[in-house]
């Protein structure tokens, strides 16, 4: 009966080893899998940011304006929300002052672009309203949002268009 249990206690022993032996095997990591150059999956406002030069077309009430220059920047404030700059505007004798659109959700979609919701910005002196916007997995933006100056009773309909 003693022996009986000492090989008990012996196998116990043993079977505790290999599984300490086992445990420390399959644990064993052989680096760092993470890229730290590269934005994680998740973190979609890291893939937008940027400052993206283009064009804004813009129309009033449907008279449509001829497109002006201007660069439009994404600043990250976390994972997933960036501060959009709009640039300043000019148009016949009228200039529009850049406005930043702070803390406007971005998501990444399946093929890779950044998806930008809704957001909005307003003072005394004019109200911005992002519809909505897109960065492509090219780097290219699209952006529509309006812009509603002081007691102008009606908002300019704009579209940016631009890369990186």
């Amino acid at each position: 009966m003693r022996t009986i249990s000492k090989a008990k206690g012996y196998l116990n022993g043993v079977m505790a080893i290999l599984m300490v032996a086992f445990l420390s095997v399959s644990l064993a990591s052989c680096g760092d899998d993470e890229k730290k150059d590269e934005p994680k999956d998740t973190d979609a406002a890291a893939m937008a940011a940027g400052t993206y030069k283009g064009s804004v077309a813009m129309s009033v009430m449907g008279t449509v304006v001829d497109p002006v220059a201007g660069e439009v920047e994404l600043t990250a404030t976390d994972e997933t929300h960036v501060n959009v700059v709009i640039p300043e505007l000019k148009y016949a004798n009228f200039t529009i002052a850049s406005v930043t659109v702070p803390a406007v959700e971005v998501t990444k979609a399946a093929d890779g672009s950044v998806i930008i919701g809704a957001g909005s910005y307003s003072d005394s002196s004019i109200t911005c309203k992002i519809i909505s916007g897109k960065v492509s997995s090219t780097g290219s933006l699209t952006l529509d949002f309006t812009l509603q100056p002081g007691k102008m009773p009606m908002p300019i309909n704009a579209g940016f268009t631009g890369s990186k």
